[in-house]
């Protein structure tokens, strides 16, 4: 939408991920493509090559967790946000945020998950795994600024936590069907995603780019 706003006279195509518009950006069978800052930032930094327009193509967002439209999933929804709230103030937000966006790749470090306890239960969480650095693979271990934080919140609130990956259309159905407590998929709380599920306040603040 917004490149047909900024740019009518443009042919848009599709591609599913990240790495296949950057191959063909490259292959210049593109002219550019938009994205989030953090997600564009960290893809110059691997290919000294590409470039970004000086200016936003959207001014500040927010990328929120996804929850179950329901009781249960407003309940936690309101426990995410007491916890971000607390990690907002306290600074390390903002600490995690600039680990994943601008840290060496090897100091990008998780809390060990799998071995929590889960005295309160052990929750589920739906990603992409294709959007770094908010969620991706590095090599065959799932990481990112979404599953750090989530990490945290069930480290500090008792929960244990089961993450799995599939294709981004896929993350908003399997959430508002009941298979996962949350999402974490750099997600927009649209008014369209809003009729399905429900949102926490925004951990980041993104502007979309326009990456050539």
């Amino acid at each position: 939408t917004l490149v047909r706003q900024l740019f009518p006279d443009s042919q848009i195509y599709p591609f599913k991920t990240f790495a296949d518009l950057a191959a063909a950006l490259e292959a210049d069978k593109i002219d550019a493509f938009p994205g989030d800052d953090a997600v564009i930032r960290m893809m110059m930094a691997e290919d000294t090559k590409l470039a970004m327009m000086d200016e936003p193509i959207m001014e500040t967002y927010g990328v929120s967790f996804g929850f179950q439209k329901s009781e249960k999933g407003e309940k936690l929804r309101d426990e995410m946000d007491d916890w971000l709230r607390s990690v907002e103030e306290n600074g390390e937000l903002e600490r995690i945020q600039k680990k994943w966006i601008e840290g060496e790749e090897n100091a990008k470090t998780l809390p060990d998950y799998a071995s929590f306890p889960a005295p309160n239960g052990v929750l589920t969480m739906a990603t992409e795994g294709e959007y770094a650095p908010f969620n991706y693979y590095r090599g065959n271990e799932l990481v990112g600024l979404e599953l750090d934080l989530a990490a945290r919140f069930c480290q500090d609130r008792g929960y244990g936590l089961n993450v799995s990956a599939m294709a981004y259309e896929g993350v908003l159905p399997a959430l508002a069907s009941g298979k996962y407590d949350f999402a974490g998929a750099a997600l927009l709380a649209t008014e369209e995603h809003k009729e399905s599920v429900c949102f926490s306040r925004p951990y980041y603040f993104a502007k979309a780019v326009m990456k050539m």
